[in-house]
């Protein structure tokens, strides 16, 4: 019986991570090191927060360094990303 629950959780873990969709967007905007603004097809401006990634906030040392970094490397490039959590009713958690 517990091989049977234990396969049954793993079917939906698997099926439920192949059902998350791949959202695309481009970005309009960068708040800080780990935080974007993007804007979808609907013209949608949305907040996204990246997932895993933890950079210093703008009033702490680095912040400005972390906030170009971030513009250098995505800002008004059209990106793909998979919304992982939302944080507030207009913050997103995403992954790319």
């Amino acid at each position: 019986m517990k091989k049977y629950i234990i396969l049954l959780f793993l079917l939906f873990s698997i099926s439920y991570s192949f059902c998350q969709t791949i959202l695309n967007a481009k970005v309009v905007g960068i708040k800080d090191g780990d935080t974007v603004v993007v804007l979808d097809s609907l013209n949608n401006q949305t907040t996204l927060r990246l997932a895993e990634v933890d950079c210093p906030e703008k009033s702490q040392p680095f912040g400005t360094k972390a906030k170009q970094f971030t513009s250098d490397q995505i800002y008004l490039k059209t990106i793909k990303y998979i919304v992982t959590d939302t944080i507030f009713h207009f913050k997103r958690l995403g992954k790319f």
